[in-house]
């Protein structure tokens, strides 16, 4: 069961980082910030749709639906704010988070910081239809199973200079 589910979760978690760390090339930090903050609106509905959690009637359920909506109006403007002039104008997000470096942020970078945050709920989600009861091999078996799926595809992408891996040092601070 535990090779199983987190043979299911590599993917997914693959994909998470992935976008969100493409993202953070095409949007400022404030904006990405925001938007994978966003993950736990993604989770509260993805547990009632695919697990069936119940939503009762009580104040609690009135709390967590106000916090889903005030969390997707924070979503809304952060991207519009991220695709308005001021963003084009000053090569920022006018989410005030004064990055520098060239970071531009655009809807395509905010996008992809809300697929990242909804892929991350989907994990989340995952995890816990799989319910693991040995975390630790669970979470190893997924690390194992990472880097030996990735390994092929991190060295491709060094050879061919898509990724260089230079500085990374093995054993005593020797390049690739």
């Amino acid at each position: 069961a535990a090779v199983r589910g987190a043979l299911a979760l590599c993917p997914v978690w693959f994909a998470a980082n992935v976008t969100y760390n493409v993202s953070l090339a095409h949007t400022t930090v404030t904006t990405s910030t925001v938007l994978a903050s966003s993950s736990a609106a993604f989770t509260l509905l993805l547990s009632i749709a695919l697990l069936g959690e119940h939503v009762g009637a009580d104040r609690s359920t009135a709390f967590k639906v106000a916090g889903v909506l005030a969390c997707w109006a924070g979503n809304v403007l952060a991207v519009v704010d991220a695709a308005g002039p001021t963003a084009a104008a000053t090569g920022g997000g006018g989410g005030g988070g004064g990055e520098s470096g060239g970071l531009h942020a655009t809807t395509g970078g905010a996008l992809l910081c809300l697929c990242s945050a909804l892929l991350y709920a989907c994990y989340t989600v995952l995890l816990r239809a799989f319910a693991p009861t040995d975390l630790l091999l669970f979470f190893g078996l997924v690390g194992a199973f990472n880097a030996l799926a990735l390994a092929p595809l991190v060295a491709v992408l060094h050879v061919t200079g898509a990724e260089d891996l230079s500085r990374l040092g093995l054993a005593g601070g020797g390049g690739i």
